[in-house]
């Protein structure tokens, strides 16, 4: 209703152009460049949050170990149960420090380590070439101690390395959202 009422007024004042007519037409351009770029700007704003990621680089080999971290969940939606598998397909062995568990909400990011299983610490961790090290994530226990992180929808895991290099698993969909 109120772009019809806009659009009158602009009309009736580009019919009767005068000395100062122009005015109004920078007027006008101004404000369909400010949509334009309100609407762009939305526009990547939705692209960056849909996740996409470059393809990575592959990692040098010599004299490194290369870890490879995955998560599974045992349920499609509204998982219990999270599972970290962190694979040394590298030449080296490898001491991995405490995995640290994301649970992300639009902008929100919550950050959990995880120290260890039944109440004992196992990290840091020394990973063999060519061994693998699981561990099963029970989510029942975050929720007991946050309620309001059931509505997160997104889960990922850091691990790092005692040298300082951080390997991530994919994005696990936790929950269903608006944008999935």
């Amino acid at each position: 209703m109120t772009r019809l009422a806009f659009l009158q007024i602009v009309i009736a004042a580009n019919t009767g152009i005068g000395p100062e007519g122009y005015k109004l037409l920078w007027l006008f351009g101004a404000i369909i460049l400010i949509i334009t770029a309100g609407s762009l700007r939305n526009v990547f704003r939705f692209r960056n949050r849909t996740g996409y990621q470059s393809p990575p680089s592959p990692p040098r080999t010599k004299g490194r170990s290369r870890l490879e971290v995955s998560l599974t969940k045992d349920r499609r939606f509204r998982p219990q149960k999270l599972t970290m598998v962190v694979r040394n397909i590298g030449k080296n062995d490898a001491d991995l420090q405490s995995p640290v568990l994301l649970l992300k909400k639009y902008w929100i990011t919550r950050r959990f380590v995880l120290k260890g299983i039944n109440g004992q610490r196992i990290y840091p961790l020394y990973l063999e070439a060519g061994k693998t090290h699981q561990l099963v994530i029970d989510l029942a226990l975050f929720f007991e101690h946050d309620r309001s992180l059931k509505r997160y929808h997104k889960s990922q895991v850091i691990v790092t390395d005692t040298k300082g290099r951080r390997f991530k698993s994919g994005n696990i969909l936790l929950r269903k959202n608006l944008f999935s």
